[in-house]
């Protein structure tokens, strides 16, 4: 019938969020669709597919995200989950962001160090070769 709701796939809602939504970004999209994926797994099997996935693999990444749709309805994160464990996803949302940056920041050293290694007629040749790309 014309009119009638139709029911829009997840991952169409995450790609719509990603427009809409400050700060959810792809990173966080594909947590979401991954998350949505395991729930499904375990819906529709019965299996346990969160079993084998460790809590720190997944859970600071889960809070950010739902800090982030918090913010964008103008709520707090202590208004969805308490403020108990507000504090305890706060600290991992921090951890994770620090681990991040201590990662970006080691990647970027070890690049560098390989990068001045090199001869300096390569060196002059890669950087001629990223300033046309």
């Amino acid at each position: 019938m014309p009119g009638q709701p139709k029911t829009l796939p997840i991952h169409s809602v995450y790609l719509r969020l990603e427009k809409i939504v400050p700060q959810f970004g792809k990173t966080q999209r594909v947590l979401c669709e991954y998350l949505a994926l395991l729930r499904n797994e375990e819906l529709h099997t019965a299996g346990l597919p969160f079993e084998s996935l460790p809590v720190a693999k997944w859970l600071p990444r889960f809070y950010e995200c739902c800090d982030i749709f918090c913010t964008f309805m103008k709520q707090t994160l202590a208004d969805y989950l308490g403020s108990d464990v507000e504090r305890a996803a706060r600290e991992m949302i921090r951890t994770l962001n620090t681990k991040v940056e201590s990662e970006v920041k080691k990647r970027i050293a070890d690049h560098k160090k390989a990068f001045l290694s090199k001869l300096e007629t390569e060196r002059a040749e890669l950087v001629k070769e990223a300033a046309v790309t």
